[in-house]
């Protein structure tokens, strides 16, 4: 290892999920659509190579993992090789960019994306000037080749398209009492007891139109927990037939309460885990005034597509806050 220089090129390639079985490697293939257990190369098993991601850590354990697309940040990744000089501690940005990152973003009705992480050994340092010109149809195997690259490592997540995805929609402001963060990021972490007072927030959306109604819902969709969401998603809160000249003031009271407020309330994580939650606000356009066929009795579970199917309801701002106990 002491003759050669380690070298990460900079992309993830992303796959539609398609009907059948994955093939497994072949000896003379580079092989992108393998699992993470069948993962070969020359009957040579790859290693696994540490990726942060926004925080979570994917490894060995978890290669694989489905994550939601907002855990999935904008961020170039931190990517860690345990046998590499620098790639130990992650450091690759001191390294020559040939793409440019271009972060996860698949769309709709595309259905769960791979994205893979290769770490490859270089015989000799690369030129400079190297640029691929076209995303589209990259060639893995050719660019091995070209450049006398051997893959030594690699990981996997897979993410889909979410209509909830924080670049969906108008960002509306979001107020809950002392926590003043209307200009907050969508998906922010907040603490616990910034969020959790009995009292529902004040929700403001400058783009309401006077007179038109809107209906504002409040969900969970990774309760009781993220990694086994099985009452995805809990209902917090449903108030409807707010008009669009109190909502552009923040006067979401004077609606009509088709579900009483539920403040979060994650559990605690099971031992070496972290149980984050987030927290939707949607805000949306009804097509006529509701009444108490609106209202929703039980909380787990909560369909939110078939609610504003049932209801005529057309999604036009959201907001998502995080938090965990």
């Amino acid at each position: 290892m002491d003759t050669y220089s380690f070298g990460f090129v900079y992309f993830a390639l992303a796959f539609a999920q398609t009907k059948g079985t994955l093939n497994l490697l072949e000896d003379s293939h580079f092989n992108h659509q393998a699992s993470c257990e069948d993962y070969r190369y020359d009957g040579m098993r790859l290693l696994f190579a540490k990726v942060v991601i926004g925080g979570k850590v994917f490894d060995k354990m978890n290669c694989g993992e489905a994550v939601p697309l907002d855990d999935v940040t904008k961020d170039i990744p931190v990517v860690k090789f345990s046998q590499g000089k620098y790639l130990a501690n992650g450091k690759i940005r001191g390294g020559n960019i040939y793409g440019e990152y271009n972060p996860p973003n698949p769309q709709p009705g595309q259905g769960v994306h791979r994205f893979y992480f290769f770490v490859f050994e270089q015989e000799e340092k690369l030129v400079d000037g190297i640029q691929i010109a076209n995303r589209c149809g990259f060639d893995i195997d050719g660019f091995m080749s070209d450049f006398g690259l051997k893959p030594v490592a690699m990981n996997m997540f897979r993410s889909e398209f979410q209509s909830g995805s924080c670049d969906s929609f108008d960002q509306e402001e979001v107020d809950f009492g002392d926590f003043d963060e209307g200009n907050w990021n969508c998906g922010q972490e907040v603490q616990l007891d910034k969020v959790n007072s009995p009292e529902a927030p004040t929700v403001t959306y400058k783009s309401a139109v006077p007179g038109q109604k809107y209906l504002i819902a409040m969900v969970d969709p990774d309760a009781p927990f993220k990694d086994n969401p099985i009452f995805k998603s809990w209902l917090h809160w449903i108030v409807g037939n707010v008009d669009g000249n109190d909502l552009d003031k923040g006067n979401t009271f004077n609606g009509d309460t088709f579900t009483a407020y539920n403040p979060p309330t994650p559990p605690k994580p099971k031992p070496g885990t972290h149980n984050d939650h987030r927290y939707f606000i949607y805000v949306f356009q009804q097509g006529h005034m509701l009444d108490s066929n609106a209202e929703v009795k039980s909380r787990k579970n909560f369909d939110v597509d078939a609610y504003m199917e049932d209801f005529d309801l057309q999604p036009v701002a959201m907001n998502m806050f995080r938090t965990h106990s």
